[in-house]
């Protein structure tokens, strides 16, 4: 059987996270293991006419050149019309349902937004998306999109697919985690981890396990798990 890894943000700087010497057990994974980003994945940003985007390839080749396989949900800060412009859809065997792969690096690969994945034997559901808290200082088009908000489509994709799940995974977490995350903030303007919490509170989603990024902090709030820099594996 695979392994199956989780970890946060990465932000589009992944040797930090993954260097053999830090991310050790890396060094003896086959292509049929999974190491999953929690959104933020950020290697897809810069069009190819941007200067930045040498540095971008060259992450994308170092990550699609490790043993193991790279999935990832996508968070707020990505560029999306670059992630949609170099993936493109395919059936994945490993975890029994469509993905977005990367046309170059066939290694990396996007579990998209209200789909059902089986992970190493575990039934799996995996929603991207969140806010960005620092909207305000970014460009639309340029450092921010709209879509990093799940439309009304995927919102329905979503409630289709509630039931009960072994794992969820998200970028954000509900609301009420978020807040207990962000100690003594006291609302939260993101559509997407009310939307979350209105699942858990109507009981529409159950699930065993539910991992999340974005607060760049690791914690444990009841089933709740949230990953930063620690790449923990699901036994």
């Amino acid at each position: 059987m695979s392994r199956l890894f989780l970890t946060g943000d990465v932000h589009g700087n992944p040797a930090p996270r993954f260097a053999a010497n830090i991310f050790e057990e890396g060094n003896y994974l086959t292509p049929e293991d999974m190491v999953i980003v929690l959104g933020d994945f950020g290697l897809y940003w810069s069009p190819t006419s941007s200067s930045h985007y040498k540095a971008e390839h060259s992450n994308r080749m170092w990550l699609n050149n490790k043993r193991w396989r790279t999935y990832f949900i996508d968070g707020n800060h990505e560029g999306f019309p670059v992630l949609n412009e170099m993936m493109k859809l395919e059936w994945d065997t490993l975890v029994c349902n469509y993905v977005m792969v990367d046309t170059e690096f066939p290694k990396i690969r996007r579990l998209l937004r209200g789909y059902e994945y089986v992970l190493n034997g575990y039934t799996t559901l995996a929603i991207g998306g969140a806010a960005s808290w620092d909207k305000e200082s970014r460009v639309e088009h340029i450092s921010w999109w709209k879509e990093e908000l799940l439309s009304h489509e995927e919102e329905e994709r979503v409630l289709s697919s509630c039931k009960h799940y072994d794992l969820v995974l998200t970028h954000t977490p509900p609301t009420n985690i978020k807040l207990k995350n962000l100690y003594g903030v006291t609302r939260d303007e993101c559509p997407v981890a009310k939307f979350f919490q209105f699942l858990v509170d109507e009981k529409k989603l159950t699930f065993d396990k539910w991992f999340y990024g974005h607060m760049h902090r690791n914690s444990i709030i009841d089933s709740y798990y949230g990953l930063y820099e620690n790449v923990v594996e699901i036994l």
